[in-house]
């Protein structure tokens, strides 16, 4: 290790997940959306498409009471309508772009959905991936483990992405971004 790689050394190190673990976490038995995770694996390596990752943080205490507003809630749209403006641009130059969307909130990413497949707005070269199911954080979760396991490995797919859009506030998408 030497000052100008340690950054990389140690995300290696630390956050790089072994073969052991991609395994597990793709097994339907150990993860709710192991297939979502082995498409978003296979395509973000995969060197054919652009991929724009966002991250977009609203707070631990926004997962609780989550599937509580539908996906038009225009407080929401309000708030991070700027994330999917800022894709909708940086992909228009290319037809193929895959966008990999990391949230803790159900509902922004049910919007994302919403958005891009809906048809209300023509942005069918859009094409997102996506959980469509709940966030399980360490703290509101029974197994502890699996929640951080399927955060580090969230992380992991955000860090395969060529650009990064992420919420300012918050530090969960800057490791990643910069791996």
């Amino acid at each position: 290790m030497r000052p100008d790689n340690i950054f990389g050394c140690l995300y290696h190190m630390l956050l790089i997940p072994r073969l052991s673990t991609f395994i597990e976490a793709s097994s339907v038995e150990s993860r709710t959306d192991a297939v979502l995770f082995q498409k978003s694996l296979e395509t973000l390596l995969s060197p054919e498409f652009p991929t724009i990752g966002i991250q977009i943080r609203i707070g631990d205490l926004f997962m609780k009471e989550d599937s509580s507003v539908g996906t038009k809630d225009p407080s929401l749209i309000e708030r991070f309508g700027g994330f999917f403006t800022c894709v909708e641009d940086l992909s228009a130059s290319n037809p193929e772009t895959i966008v990999f969307l990391m949230s803790d909130s159900l509902r922004i990413r049910k919007i994302a959905l919403n958005r891009w497949y809906s048809g209300s707005i023509n942005h069918s070269h859009i094409q997102l991936l996506t959980s469509t199911t709940k966030v399980k954080h360490i703290t509101y979760s029974k197994d502890t483990y699996i929640g951080f396991r399927d955060g580090l490995l969230d992380m992991f797919l955000y860090s395969l992405c060529d650009q990064h859009i992420l919420t300012r506030d918050s530090g969960f998408g800057r490791v990643p971004a910069f791996a």
